[in-house]
């Protein structure tokens, strides 16, 4: 856990789901990736990662899931983000268009969906 975010992880069979919760900033991307690599485990399909309740996000933080997603795609994991419409970072995330590298999904189960989805 950092000073700004917090997570909440869930291991299944196949998908390793994490909630953070806070903010993802300088003082916190290189903790948060941490975390991050080290939750995924390498016999999953892949992330689902719902910042849907992160309330601030910085470029460091865009990088962080830039990275995430091209290290999850260089061992065949997916990676799914859940981001409502109304989420305050849906503006940054559209801005940034990483929906062409993963997938964006409104809620965890579309996420769960797709990130399954051969």
């Amino acid at each position: 856990m950092t000073a700004h975010a917090h997570f909440d992880v869930v291991n299944t069979k196949d998908l390793t789901t994490v909630s953070i919760t806070g903010e993802v900033d300088l003082s916190n991307a290189e903790e948060v990736a941490g975390k991050l690599f080290d939750t995924v485990k390498p016999e999953s399909l892949g992330l689902v990662l719902d910042i849907s309740e992160v309330r601030y996000m910085d470029s460091s933080g865009i990088s962080v899931l830039f990275e995430m997603s091209r290290t999850l795609s260089a061992r065949r994991q997916s990676m799914s983000l859940v981001v409502p419409e109304a989420s305050p970072l849906r503006p940054l995330i559209d801005l940034t268009r990483i929906q062409l590298a993963v997938n964006v999904s409104e809620t965890v189960e579309e996420a769960k969906e797709a990130a399954t989805r051969p």
